[in-house]
């Protein structure tokens, strides 16, 4: 994987500086790039070019390509990668590589390089497109100006922007570059604490240290020390000093809803699923989204050749051990038991063959509605015993099958509140409410529906080996719920829900602590 990381940057620089010197050629300025090396991020060696020239160019748009240009060659090293990766055979050595590949070239670059609240390629080319220069650091100095003359009251502060249009750009984007770096930072922490546990906690201190502590350290130094405090030193100490018992008293003081959302699936209270009680060839069916029930129409009428001859064969038998009985009964008196016994046993073997050819018509074993998508295919197929037609289901009652993994068990088995807010996947405009039937907290591993896994778009995590991606990576435990749908609405079986669920409110800075722990125990194993 490094190998390939060290490949694609390599390629990656190397798209920049093609791209600086031809724009650079067609401007007349700019474009030359003498300088490259050898950078260390995050413990890794990479290599870089220097291609500030970049900025002589005339046209933004030509500046916009440059910037781009490193990524465009990664995402298409990325579509070569994943069309190797398709089709060599898994375990190969190629086939890793084209997967390393294909994901640190389209995942990894649009995280860090194509993030503009990093300072990476995507951060200039957003300067050229709004045309804000230093972005960043006047963002910073901004929302400094709004503190000093709104909080402190200091009118005289230097005010970096020049228009209102600037103003919410520079708000905007220090906010948000704010929390992407720490979002980015804690990831690299958890990243390297999952492997190089020591590591991950002393460079999480370095952070907190660079991030929390220093900052303070350079606020109480500029409170007690600036000149431009002279004369509101006791204003901007008291505001601040109010600021952050505001902020302590929000975090560790007032308590606030709980909330945690859960992913489920629709299905019918009430439902049978049918598969083959023998093998047969299928004759007829019954059409998909039809009525049925126990004296309506059959669901699968198949036939079997085997069984027919079988039972032929059999009637044959009977009739030949009823002439040797009575004959025996006046020859051989000693026979009668013998062939009593095989008469016994024949005839077990005509019942049992009766109800198998019997059971090639599948009637319904309750009335609904019969669900089968694939019915229309087959028709004059042969289908073995225990082969999954489709399912009859009780379409007027439904309930929602949800699963919780084991970070909110305790909430869900001591603080759930009963009444639940449920929302449909893909109409957020359609909320419901819900009211929780049972919890059943042993651990299960098999998921009721692929949807709420990994590889049908849901939250839980699922085990790789599994192909059919219903196998939970840990146990989890389900949580039956029973909606109160309006008469103008209709859930349907197999439709995802989320469902949001209120247990008691807690001081965030509880919440926090806990969801803390909780990350800290699933991401080391502590």
């Amino acid at each position: 994987m490094y190998l390939a990381l060290v490949i694609l940057k390599v390629f990656h620089e190397m798209g920049h500086a093609f791209a600086c010197k031809r724009f650079g050629q067609l401007s007349g300025s700019g474009g030359e790039v003498h300088q490259m090396g050898v950078t260390l991020l995050v413990f890794t060696l990479l290599p870089y070019v220097e291609a500030s020239s970049a900025w002589a160019v005339r046209s933004k748009w030509h500046r916009i390509v440059i910037g781009a240009s490193g990524m465009l060659v990664e995402l298409a090293i990325a579509a070569v990668a994943a069309i190797v990766w398709a089709l060599t055979a898994e375990g190969t050595i190629l086939h890793a590589i084209a997967y390393n590949m294909m994901f640190i070239a389209s995942v990894s670059t649009l995280i860090f390089n194509g993030n503009p609240f990093l300072r990476y390629d995507a951060y200039y080319i957003l300067l050229d497109l709004i045309e804000i220069p230093n972005l960043d650091s006047r963002s910073k100095a901004y929302l400094s100006l709004l503190v000093k003359r709104h909080l402190w009251g200091l009118r005289q502060a230097h005010d970096p922007s020049h228009t209102p249009g600037e103003r919410i750009w520079l708000v905007l984007y220090a906010v948000a570059a704010l929390i992407v770096r720490i979002a980015v930072s804690a990831g690299i922490v958890i990243f390297l604490g999952s492997r190089f546990f020591l590591l991950g906690i002393g460079v999480g201190i370095f952070m907190v240290a660079t991030w929390a502590v220093l900052p303070l350290g350079n606020l109480l130094r500029y409170l007690t020390t600036a000149s431009e405090l002279a004369r509101m030193r006791t204003r901007a100490v008291m505001m601040t000093i109010a600021a952050g018992l505001l902020l302590s008293a929000f975090v560790g003081i007032f308590p606030v809803p709980d909330r945690f959302r859960i992913e489920g699936v629709v299905e019918p209270v009430s439902y049978a699923v049918i598969h083959m009680k023998t093998d047969g060839l299928v004759a007829d069916f019954l059409a998909s989204g039809r009525q049925t029930g126990p004296q309506g129409p059959v669901l699968i009428a198949a036939a079997s050749p085997f069984l027919e001859s079988r039972r032929d064969q059999l009637a044959a038998e009977l009739r030949r051990l009823q002439i040797e009985s009575q004959h025996a009964r006046s020859q051989e008196p000693a026979a009668v038991q013998i062939l009593a016994e095989k008469l016994i046993a024949l005839r077990e073997q005509i019942e049992r063959n009766r109800q198998e050819i019997a059971n090639l018509m599948l009637p319904a074993p309750i009335a609904g509605t019969w669900v089968a998508p694939e019915i229309d295919h087959v028709r004059g197929r042969y289908l073995k015993q225990g082969e999954r037609i489709g399912t009859v289901a009780n379409l007027a009652r439904v309930r929602i099958r949800a699963v919780a993994g084991q970070t909110v068990a305790t909430q869900m088995l001591h603080e759930a509140r009963p009444i639940v807010e449920i929302r449909v996947k893909g109409q957020p405009d359609w909320s419901l409410r819900g009211k929780i039937e049972s919890i059943n907290p042993s651990g299960q591993e098999r998921l009721p529906s692929v949807t709420l896994g990994y590889a049908g778009g849901g939250s839980i995590r699922t085990n790789l080996d599994d192909p059919e991606g219903r196998r939970t990576a840990e146990p989890f435990f389900e949580i039956l719920v029973a909606p109160e749908i309006p008469e103008t609405r209709r859930l349907l079986p197999g439709q995802s829900m989320v469902r949001r669920i209120d247990s008691f409110p807690k001081l965030l800075l509880v919440q926090a602590y806990r969801a803390f722990l909780q990350l800290f125990q699933r991401r080391f194993q502590t």
